[in-house]
Protein backbone atom coordinates (compact mmCIF):
# COMPACT_ATOMS: atom_id res chain seq x y z
CA UNK A 1 0.00 0.00 0.00
CA UNK A 2 1.40 3.40 -0.98
CA UNK A 3 1.83 5.69 2.00
CA UNK A 4 0.97 8.75 -0.12
CA UNK A 5 -2.53 7.53 -1.02
CA UNK A 6 -4.94 9.00 1.60
CA UNK A 7 -8.01 7.28 0.15
CA UNK A 8 -6.41 3.84 0.41
CA UNK A 9 -5.30 4.56 3.96
CA UNK A 10 -8.84 5.58 4.91
CA UNK A 11 -10.43 2.56 3.24
CA UNK A 12 -8.00 0.20 4.95
CA UNK A 13 -8.72 1.73 8.37
CA UNK A 14 -5.09 2.63 8.94
CA UNK A 15 -5.89 5.66 11.09
CA UNK A 16 -6.72 5.83 14.79
CA UNK A 17 -10.43 5.67 15.45
CA UNK A 18 -10.56 9.22 16.83
CA UNK A 19 -8.80 10.71 13.80
CA UNK A 20 -10.77 8.53 11.39
CA UNK A 21 -14.05 9.73 12.91
CA UNK A 22 -12.99 13.36 12.55
CA UNK A 23 -11.99 12.91 8.90
CA UNK A 24 -15.21 11.04 8.13
CA UNK A 25 -17.15 14.00 9.49
CA UNK A 26 -18.58 12.32 12.59
CA UNK A 27 -16.37 14.56 14.69
CA UNK A 28 -13.90 13.91 17.49
CA UNK A 29 -16.53 13.91 20.20
CA UNK A 30 -18.23 10.79 21.44
CA UNK A 31 -17.10 7.20 21.20
CA UNK A 32 -15.21 6.60 17.96
CA UNK A 33 -15.47 3.27 16.21
CA UNK A 34 -12.45 0.99 16.26
CA UNK A 35 -10.43 0.75 13.07
CA UNK A 36 -8.20 -1.98 11.67
CA UNK A 37 -5.22 0.05 12.76
CA UNK A 38 -6.47 0.14 16.38
CA UNK A 39 -6.84 -3.65 16.43
CA UNK A 40 -3.33 -4.15 15.02
CA UNK A 41 -1.82 -1.78 17.59
CA UNK A 42 -3.65 -3.59 20.41
CA UNK A 43 -2.29 -6.94 19.23
CA UNK A 44 1.28 -5.63 18.94
CA UNK A 45 1.19 -4.00 22.37
CA UNK A 46 -0.24 -7.10 24.05
CA UNK A 47 2.41 -9.31 22.45
CA UNK A 48 5.12 -6.85 23.46
CA UNK A 49 3.89 -6.80 27.08
CA UNK A 50 3.75 -10.62 27.14
CA UNK A 51 7.29 -10.87 25.77
CA UNK A 52 8.67 -8.41 28.31
CA UNK A 53 6.85 -10.19 31.13
CA UNK A 54 8.07 -13.63 30.09
CA UNK A 55 11.66 -12.42 30.15
CA UNK A 56 11.32 -11.68 33.85
CA UNK A 57 9.07 -14.65 34.59
CA UNK A 58 11.45 -17.19 33.06
CA UNK A 59 14.57 -15.71 34.62
CA UNK A 60 16.45 -18.56 36.38
CA UNK A 61 16.23 -18.97 40.16
CA UNK A 62 14.56 -15.72 41.05
CA UNK A 63 11.59 -16.79 43.22
CA UNK A 64 9.53 -19.79 44.24
CA UNK A 65 6.60 -21.48 42.57
CA UNK A 66 3.90 -19.44 44.33
CA UNK A 67 5.46 -16.18 43.23
CA UNK A 68 5.77 -17.51 39.69
CA UNK A 69 2.06 -18.40 39.61
CA UNK A 70 1.08 -15.01 41.00
CA UNK A 71 3.35 -13.30 38.47
CA UNK A 72 1.84 -15.31 35.60
CA UNK A 73 -1.69 -14.39 36.67
CA UNK A 74 -0.69 -10.72 37.03
CA UNK A 75 0.90 -10.78 33.58
CA UNK A 76 -2.26 -12.25 32.03
CA UNK A 77 -4.50 -9.71 33.76
CA UNK A 78 -2.28 -6.75 32.84
CA UNK A 79 -2.12 -7.78 29.18
CA UNK A 80 -5.90 -8.21 29.07
CA UNK A 81 -6.37 -4.81 30.70
CA UNK A 82 -4.34 -3.21 27.89
CA UNK A 83 -7.32 -3.78 25.59
CA UNK A 84 -9.25 -1.06 27.48
CA UNK A 85 -6.25 1.19 28.13
CA UNK A 86 -7.62 4.05 25.99
CA UNK A 87 -10.78 4.36 28.09
CA UNK A 88 -9.09 4.12 31.49
CA UNK A 89 -5.65 5.41 30.55
CA UNK A 90 -4.64 7.23 33.76
CA UNK A 91 -6.20 4.74 36.19
CA UNK A 92 -4.72 1.69 34.47
CA UNK A 93 -1.28 3.28 34.20
CA UNK A 94 -1.25 4.18 37.90
CA UNK A 95 -2.32 0.66 38.99
CA UNK A 96 0.26 -1.08 36.80
CA UNK A 97 3.06 1.28 37.82
CA UNK A 98 2.41 0.60 41.50
CA UNK A 99 2.02 -3.16 40.92
CA UNK A 100 5.34 -3.29 39.06
CA UNK A 101 7.18 -2.55 42.31
CA UNK A 102 6.40 -6.07 43.60
CA UNK A 103 5.57 -7.75 40.28
CA UNK A 104 8.21 -6.70 37.70
CA UNK A 105 6.51 -8.88 35.06
CA UNK A 106 3.92 -6.10 34.55
CA UNK A 107 6.59 -3.45 33.92
CA UNK A 108 6.15 -3.77 30.16
CA UNK A 109 2.38 -3.38 30.45
CA UNK A 110 2.83 -0.38 32.77
CA UNK A 111 5.14 1.29 30.23
CA UNK A 112 2.59 0.76 27.45
CA UNK A 113 -0.20 2.12 29.67
CA UNK A 114 1.94 5.18 30.43
CA UNK A 115 2.47 5.73 26.70
CA UNK A 116 -1.29 5.49 26.12
CA UNK A 117 -1.95 8.05 28.86
CA UNK A 118 0.53 10.43 27.22
CA UNK A 119 -1.27 10.02 23.89
CA UNK A 120 -4.86 10.34 25.10
CA UNK A 121 -4.66 12.61 28.16
CA UNK A 122 -3.38 16.12 28.75
CA UNK A 123 0.12 16.69 30.08
CA UNK A 124 -1.09 17.85 33.50
CA UNK A 125 -2.44 14.33 34.13
CA UNK A 126 0.63 12.58 32.72
CA UNK A 127 3.25 14.39 34.82
CA UNK A 128 2.08 12.79 38.13
CA UNK A 129 2.31 9.39 36.42
CA UNK A 130 5.90 10.14 35.38
CA UNK A 131 6.76 11.01 38.97
CA UNK A 132 5.05 7.83 40.18
CA UNK A 133 7.02 5.81 37.60
CA UNK A 134 10.28 7.33 38.87
CA UNK A 135 9.48 6.35 42.46
CA UNK A 136 8.40 2.91 41.29
CA UNK A 137 11.73 2.45 39.51
CA UNK A 138 13.68 3.39 42.62
CA UNK A 139 11.66 1.01 44.79
CA UNK A 140 11.58 -1.86 42.29
CA UNK A 141 15.33 -1.89 41.78
CA UNK A 142 15.86 -1.61 45.52
CA UNK A 143 13.62 -4.48 46.65
CA UNK A 144 14.08 -6.63 43.55
CA UNK A 145 17.15 -8.66 42.65
CA UNK A 146 20.06 -7.20 44.55
CA UNK A 147 22.34 -5.07 42.43
CA UNK A 148 25.83 -4.02 43.34
CA UNK A 149 25.94 -0.38 44.37
CA UNK A 150 27.85 0.73 41.27
CA UNK A 151 25.09 -0.77 39.07
CA UNK A 152 22.06 0.54 40.95
CA UNK A 153 22.12 4.15 39.85
CA UNK A 154 23.03 3.43 36.22
CA UNK A 155 20.11 0.98 36.11
CA UNK A 156 17.82 3.66 37.56
CA UNK A 157 19.09 6.21 35.03
CA UNK A 158 18.56 3.88 32.06
CA UNK A 159 15.05 2.95 33.24
CA UNK A 160 14.08 6.59 33.76
CA UNK A 161 15.51 7.51 30.35
CA UNK A 162 13.41 4.82 28.69
CA UNK A 163 10.35 6.06 30.59
CA UNK A 164 10.94 9.66 29.50
CA UNK A 165 11.46 8.60 25.88
CA UNK A 166 8.20 6.66 25.91
CA UNK A 167 6.32 9.59 27.47
CA UNK A 168 7.89 12.05 24.99
CA UNK A 169 6.86 9.82 22.11
CA UNK A 170 3.31 9.74 23.44
CA UNK A 171 3.16 13.53 23.87
CA UNK A 172 4.47 14.04 20.32
CA UNK A 173 1.89 11.59 18.98
CA UNK A 174 -0.88 13.46 20.82
CA UNK A 175 0.30 16.80 19.39
CA UNK A 176 0.36 15.40 15.87
CA UNK A 177 -3.15 13.99 16.22
CA UNK A 178 -4.43 17.31 17.53
CA UNK A 179 -3.02 18.98 14.43
CA UNK A 180 -4.74 16.40 12.22
CA UNK A 181 -8.04 16.90 14.07
CA UNK A 182 -7.71 20.67 13.77
CA UNK A 183 -7.04 20.38 10.04
CA UNK A 184 -9.98 17.99 9.63
CA UNK A 185 -12.28 20.45 11.39
CA UNK A 186 -10.97 23.28 9.24
CA UNK A 187 -11.51 21.26 6.07
CA UNK A 188 -15.09 20.49 7.11
CA UNK A 189 -15.71 24.17 7.80
CA UNK A 190 -14.24 25.16 4.43
CA UNK A 191 -16.37 22.51 2.71
CA UNK A 192 -19.48 23.88 4.40
CA UNK A 193 -18.55 27.42 3.33
CA UNK A 194 -17.86 26.21 -0.21
CA UNK A 195 -21.25 24.50 -0.36
CA UNK A 196 -22.90 27.70 0.86
CA UNK A 197 -21.10 29.71 -1.83
CA UNK A 198 -22.09 27.19 -4.50
CA UNK A 199 -25.71 27.36 -3.35
CA UNK A 200 -25.62 31.16 -3.50
CA UNK A 201 -24.02 31.03 -6.96
CA UNK A 202 -26.67 28.61 -8.22
CA UNK A 203 -29.40 30.84 -6.82
CA UNK A 204 -27.83 33.87 -8.51
CA UNK A 205 -27.72 31.97 -11.82
CA UNK A 206 -31.40 31.03 -11.46
CA UNK A 207 -32.33 34.64 -10.78
CA UNK A 208 -30.25 35.84 -13.69
CA UNK A 209 -31.82 33.31 -16.03
CA UNK A 210 -35.30 34.41 -14.94
CA UNK A 211 -34.43 38.09 -15.33
CA UNK A 212 -32.71 37.77 -18.71
CA UNK A 213 -35.37 35.48 -20.12
CA UNK A 214 -38.06 37.91 -19.03
CA UNK A 215 -36.21 40.95 -20.35
CA UNK A 216 -35.31 39.42 -23.71
CA UNK A 217 -38.24 37.17 -24.53
CA UNK A 218 -41.18 38.90 -22.88
CA UNK A 219 -40.63 41.95 -25.06
CA UNK A 220 -40.55 39.94 -28.29
CA UNK A 221 -43.44 37.70 -27.33
CA UNK A 222 -45.61 40.67 -26.39
CA UNK A 223 -44.91 42.17 -29.84
CA UNK A 224 -45.88 38.88 -31.46
CA UNK A 225 -49.05 38.72 -29.35
CA UNK A 226 -50.08 42.25 -30.27
CA UNK A 227 -49.38 41.69 -33.97
CA UNK A 228 -51.30 38.42 -33.96
CA UNK A 229 -54.20 40.13 -32.23
CA UNK A 230 -54.24 42.83 -34.88
CA UNK A 231 -54.30 40.19 -37.61
CA UNK A 232 -57.28 38.53 -35.96
CA UNK A 233 -59.45 41.65 -36.29
CA UNK A 234 -58.35 42.73 -39.77
CA UNK A 235 -60.07 40.25 -42.01
CA UNK A 236 -60.54 42.78 -44.87
CA UNK A 237 -56.96 44.01 -44.85
CA UNK A 238 -55.34 44.15 -48.29
CA UNK A 239 -52.95 41.27 -48.98
CA UNK A 240 -49.95 43.60 -49.08
CA UNK A 241 -50.66 44.96 -45.59
CA UNK A 242 -51.44 41.47 -44.33
CA UNK A 243 -48.08 40.25 -45.65
CA UNK A 244 -46.32 43.13 -43.88
CA UNK A 245 -47.97 42.26 -40.57
CA UNK A 246 -47.15 38.57 -40.98
CA UNK A 247 -43.57 39.61 -41.71
CA UNK A 248 -43.49 41.54 -38.43
CA UNK A 249 -44.67 38.45 -36.56
CA UNK A 250 -42.07 36.28 -38.28
CA UNK A 251 -39.28 38.81 -37.67
CA UNK A 252 -40.07 39.10 -33.97
CA UNK A 253 -40.26 35.32 -33.64
CA UNK A 254 -36.82 35.02 -35.24
CA UNK A 255 -35.44 37.76 -33.01
CA UNK A 256 -36.92 36.02 -29.96
CA UNK A 257 -35.13 32.81 -30.90
CA UNK A 258 -31.90 34.73 -31.52
CA UNK A 259 -32.09 36.49 -28.17
CA UNK A 260 -32.87 33.20 -26.43
CA UNK A 261 -29.75 31.75 -28.04
CA UNK A 262 -27.69 34.76 -26.91
CA UNK A 263 -28.97 34.49 -23.35
CA UNK A 264 -28.12 30.79 -23.17
CA UNK A 265 -24.68 31.45 -24.67
CA UNK A 266 -24.01 34.24 -22.19
CA UNK A 267 -25.01 32.04 -19.27
CA UNK A 268 -22.88 29.15 -20.53
CA UNK A 269 -19.82 31.31 -21.16
CA UNK A 270 -20.21 33.29 -17.95
CA UNK A 271 -20.50 36.65 -19.68
CA UNK A 272 -21.72 39.63 -17.72
CA UNK A 273 -24.61 41.95 -18.38
CA UNK A 274 -22.19 44.32 -20.03
CA UNK A 275 -21.82 41.83 -22.86
CA UNK A 276 -25.55 41.31 -23.30
CA UNK A 277 -27.27 41.47 -26.68
CA UNK A 278 -26.80 44.78 -28.41
CA UNK A 279 -23.27 44.58 -29.71
CA UNK A 280 -21.61 47.93 -30.39
CA UNK A 281 -24.80 49.78 -31.41
CA UNK A 282 -25.34 53.17 -29.82
CA UNK A 283 -27.87 53.32 -27.00
CA UNK A 284 -30.08 55.81 -28.86
CA UNK A 285 -30.18 53.53 -31.91
CA UNK A 286 -31.11 50.52 -29.81
CA UNK A 287 -33.88 52.46 -28.05
CA UNK A 288 -35.18 53.76 -31.39
CA UNK A 289 -35.22 50.18 -32.65
CA UNK A 290 -37.37 49.11 -29.70
CA UNK A 291 -39.80 51.97 -30.33
CA UNK A 292 -40.03 51.15 -34.05
CA UNK A 293 -40.74 47.50 -33.30
CA UNK A 294 -43.45 48.49 -30.82
CA UNK A 295 -45.04 50.84 -33.32
CA UNK A 296 -44.89 48.24 -36.09
CA UNK A 297 -46.82 45.85 -33.86
CA UNK A 298 -49.56 48.45 -33.35
CA UNK A 299 -48.51 50.03 -30.06
CA UNK A 300 -48.81 53.81 -29.87
CA UNK A 301 -45.56 55.22 -28.52
CA UNK A 302 -44.46 58.83 -28.11
CA UNK A 303 -40.93 59.28 -26.90
CA UNK A 304 -38.28 61.92 -26.32
CA UNK A 305 -34.72 60.69 -25.82
CA UNK A 306 -31.97 62.94 -24.49
CA UNK A 307 -29.78 60.34 -22.78
CA UNK A 308 -26.12 60.39 -23.90
CA UNK A 309 -24.75 57.31 -25.66
CA UNK A 310 -21.34 57.14 -24.01
CA UNK A 311 -22.51 55.61 -20.74
CA UNK A 312 -20.58 52.85 -18.98
CA UNK A 313 -21.49 49.47 -20.46
CA UNK A 314 -23.32 48.18 -17.40
CA UNK A 315 -25.31 51.39 -16.93
CA UNK A 316 -26.20 51.61 -20.62
CA UNK A 317 -27.44 48.02 -20.63
CA UNK A 318 -29.53 48.69 -17.52
CA UNK A 319 -31.17 51.71 -19.19
CA UNK A 320 -31.86 49.71 -22.36
CA UNK A 321 -33.45 46.85 -20.41
CA UNK A 322 -35.71 49.28 -18.53
CA UNK A 323 -36.92 50.77 -21.81
CA UNK A 324 -37.57 47.27 -23.13
CA UNK A 325 -39.46 46.20 -20.01
CA UNK A 326 -41.36 49.49 -19.76
CA UNK A 327 -42.72 49.15 -23.29
CA UNK A 328 -43.55 45.48 -22.72
CA UNK A 329 -45.29 46.31 -19.44
CA UNK A 330 -47.45 48.98 -21.07
CA UNK A 331 -48.25 46.70 -24.00
CA UNK A 332 -49.24 43.89 -21.65
CA UNK A 333 -51.41 45.81 -19.20
CA UNK A 334 -52.78 48.62 -21.40
CA UNK A 335 -52.65 47.40 -25.01
CA UNK A 336 -55.13 50.01 -26.26
CA UNK A 337 -53.48 52.97 -24.54
CA UNK A 338 -50.75 55.24 -25.83
CA UNK A 339 -47.52 55.30 -23.84
CA UNK A 340 -45.27 58.32 -23.42
CA UNK A 341 -41.59 57.66 -22.72
CA UNK A 342 -39.07 60.32 -21.79
CA UNK A 343 -35.38 59.65 -21.29
CA UNK A 344 -33.21 62.50 -20.08
CA UNK A 345 -30.04 63.51 -18.32
CA UNK A 346 -31.41 65.37 -15.31
CA UNK A 347 -28.44 66.95 -13.54
CA UNK A 348 -26.53 64.21 -11.73
CA UNK A 349 -29.08 61.56 -12.73
CA UNK A 350 -30.38 59.72 -15.73
CA UNK A 351 -34.16 59.33 -15.70
CA UNK A 352 -36.50 57.27 -17.83
CA UNK A 353 -40.24 57.90 -17.37
CA UNK A 354 -43.21 55.94 -18.72
CA UNK A 355 -46.75 57.32 -18.57
CA UNK A 356 -49.81 55.55 -19.92
CA UNK A 357 -53.51 55.22 -19.18
CA UNK A 358 -54.46 52.33 -16.98
CA UNK A 359 -55.84 49.30 -18.72
CA UNK A 360 -58.34 46.78 -17.37
CA UNK A 361 -57.28 44.66 -14.40
CA UNK A 362 -55.74 41.32 -15.39
CA UNK A 363 -55.59 38.40 -13.03
CA UNK A 364 -52.52 36.94 -14.74
CA UNK A 365 -50.20 39.76 -13.64
CA UNK A 366 -47.71 38.52 -11.04
CA UNK A 367 -45.44 41.57 -10.86
CA UNK A 368 -42.35 39.69 -12.01
CA UNK A 369 -41.61 42.28 -14.68
CA UNK A 370 -41.51 45.25 -12.31
CA UNK A 371 -39.69 43.21 -9.70
CA UNK A 372 -37.03 42.17 -12.20
CA UNK A 373 -36.72 45.73 -13.47
CA UNK A 374 -36.28 47.02 -9.93
CA UNK A 375 -33.59 44.45 -9.20
CA UNK A 376 -31.70 45.35 -12.37
CA UNK A 377 -31.87 49.10 -11.70
CA UNK A 378 -30.84 48.69 -8.07
CA UNK A 379 -27.91 46.53 -9.17
CA UNK A 380 -26.70 49.56 -11.16
CA UNK A 381 -27.16 51.85 -8.15
CA UNK A 382 -30.51 53.31 -9.20
CA UNK A 383 -34.09 53.34 -7.96
CA UNK A 384 -37.53 52.66 -9.43
CA UNK A 385 -40.71 54.45 -8.37
CA UNK A 386 -44.26 53.60 -9.44
CA UNK A 387 -47.34 55.82 -9.22
CA UNK A 388 -50.38 53.66 -9.91
CA UNK A 389 -53.23 56.15 -9.93
CA UNK A 390 -56.86 55.57 -10.76
CA UNK A 391 -56.66 56.36 -14.48
CA UNK A 392 -52.93 56.66 -15.06
CA UNK A 393 -49.80 54.61 -14.52
CA UNK A 394 -46.44 56.35 -14.08
CA UNK A 395 -43.13 54.50 -13.81
CA UNK A 396 -39.83 56.30 -13.25
CA UNK A 397 -36.34 54.78 -13.17
CA UNK A 398 -33.36 56.82 -11.96
CA UNK A 399 -29.63 56.13 -12.06
CA UNK A 400 -27.05 58.36 -10.37
CA UNK A 401 -24.02 59.46 -12.35
CA UNK A 402 -20.87 59.34 -10.26
CA UNK A 403 -18.14 61.91 -10.73
CA UNK A 404 -16.09 59.90 -13.21
CA UNK A 405 -19.14 58.95 -15.29
CA UNK A 406 -20.50 62.52 -15.17
CA UNK A 407 -17.30 63.88 -16.69
CA UNK A 408 -17.64 61.43 -19.58
CA UNK A 409 -21.13 62.58 -20.50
Amino acid sequence: MRSDDPERILRAGMLPGLVDAAIDGTGPSGRARRTTRDSLVDAVFVLLAVAMGLVGLLAPGAHGTVYAVVSAVALALSCTALLVRRRYAVTLAAILIVASVWLPVVSGASLIALFTAAVHRRVSLVLPLVALAALSTLAQLRIGPELAEPLYWPAVAVTLLITLLVVGWGVATRARRQIVLMMAERIQRLQAEQEARLHAARQAVRERIARDMHDSLAHRLSLITMSAGALEFRGATPPEDMADMIGIVRTNAQLALAELREVVTALRDGESDAAAPGGTARLAERVAGLVDQARDSGQRVEYHWRVPDDLPAGLGESVFRVVQEGLSNARKHAPDSAVAMIGALDGPEITVDFVNDRGPERSGSDGNGLRGMTERVEAAGGTVSVADERHRFHLCARWPLHGEERSRV
